[in-house]
């Protein structure tokens, strides 16, 4: 599974996980959360990195042993993975840092399913969202159209997720309501998807979203 360290718009951004402070940040303190941010800044296109320990140690400000104490740590807890690295005379040279997915996030799920319609006019919407794929790169693009912020992974897997029970469609007409309501909040366009589910989804004669002024702020928590 692949996932996306380096926020390639701007060469000095690098974007990780937040579960690495949310989840485990006690369990690695400041040390392995600068290490983990250290070997982010080194990685390459396929999430690997190579620094030495002594570039590492230097760059975060301790010393090698710690830096080797802590990759130990990241590696049990599933953060990367660590492999041996030799020069082509056999000798051993820096070993290859692998950035994993985080460990705490939900796995994929293995096929996408549409949502069950409790009324006789509500099947069109199901036949929409059947044999939908989720086109991820432009469920990111609305998001930050929308709402004027950088997506972070969790929030596009947030959004993933919600197109796969509501479609792509419908998911970007949520994000448009809750930016005309200037709620920029995924929670809150979560509950215009629940409403959709449940009410039926207003559209205009041509088919899109009709922008509706509801009882949606109050379903909001």
């Amino acid at each position: 599974m692949s996932i996306e360290i380096r926020d390639r718009r701007e060469a000095n951004w690098f974007w990780a996980s937040r579960d690495i402070v949310y989840k485990d940040g006690k369990k690695i303190g400041p040390y392995g959360i600068s290490v983990y941010a250290a070997l982010c800044c080194h990685s390459n296109e396929q999430n690997k990195a190579w620094p030495s320990l002594s570039t590492l140690a230097d760059e975060i400000g301790c010393g090698e042993r710690k830096v080797r104490e802590v990759l130990r740590e990241l590696e049990a807890l599933g953060w990367i993975v660590c492999d041996d690295n030799f020069r082509d005379d056999g000798s051993q040279t820096s070993n290859v840092y692998t950035l994993l997915p985080s460990p705490h996030a939900a796995p994929p799920a293995l096929q996408d399913t549409a949502p069950l319609a409790s009324h006789a006019d509500k099947r069109e919407s199901v036949k929409e969202n059947q044999g939908t794929s989720v086109n991820s790169g432009q469920l990111a693009r609305t998001y930050e159209e929308c709402f004027g912020l950088l997506i972070s992974p969790f929030q596009l897997q947030k959004l993933v997720d919600f197109s796969r029970e509501y479609t792509d469609t419908w998911v970007a007409d949520a994000l448009k309501e809750s930016a005309l309501h200037n709620k920029r909040d995924l929670r809150y366009a979560e509950a215009i998807l629940r409403r959709w589910k449940t009410e039926g989804r207003p559209t205009n004669g041509n088919g899109a979203a009709k922008p509706t002024i509801s009882k949606t702020a109050k379903e909001y928590k």
